[in-house]
């Protein structure tokens, strides 16, 4: 049995051997960086070759409210609140987005750009995934209007 003196002994030791150990765990700085993305000015609807009919249909759900928000108040219309862009890879999914934000900016809107990767809607922390999500979306409220894409969403659903 050791004397009580040698527990205190052991105890500074272990604090000795574990001072320069960062434990893992979420940040306590906040995790992911939340800052929006730079628009790229020269992306453009004209770089997207085959998909003219999505980009109208785009520019019909994005740019008519962005531009004449009175006309949805009037009429007590909700204007679409996101859009699902899917197709296999390489189908100009993140380029249409992409063109989007910088058209959207052209317009005389000020666009907050954000991109997050789908894998980045999960973490192997309690609650972590939900805290960087409500941030992200909190900053992009505040930075209104706003366009946030998530490349890749498919990506946590499959094998």
């Amino acid at each position: 049995m050791l004397p009580a003196s040698g527990w205190a002994h052991q105890n500074d030791a272990l604090a000795n051997l574990t001072s320069g150990i960062q434990t893992a765990g979420p940040s306590s700085k906040g995790g992911a960086d939340i800052q929006p993305l730079q628009v790229d000015d020269s992306v453009s609807f004209d770089d997207i070759g085959g998909l003219s009919e999505y980009i109208d249909a785009l520019k019909e759900m994005v740019f008519f409210p962005l531009l004449y928000p009175d006309f949805f108040v009037s009429y007590n219309i909700t204007p679409p609140r996101g859009v699902l862009l899917c197709g296999p890879p390489g189908t100009g999914k993140t380029l249409i987005a992409r063109a989007l934000a910088c058209a959207a900016s052209k317009a005389g809107q000020k666009v907050s750009f954000y991109m997050r990767k789908g894998a980045d809607v999960l973490s192997k922390w309690v609650g972590e995934a939900e805290r960087q999500l409500k941030l992200l979306f909190e900053e992009a409220q505040k930075n209104q209007p706003s366009i946030i894409f998530f490349d890749e969403i498919d990506g946590p659903c499959s094998r």
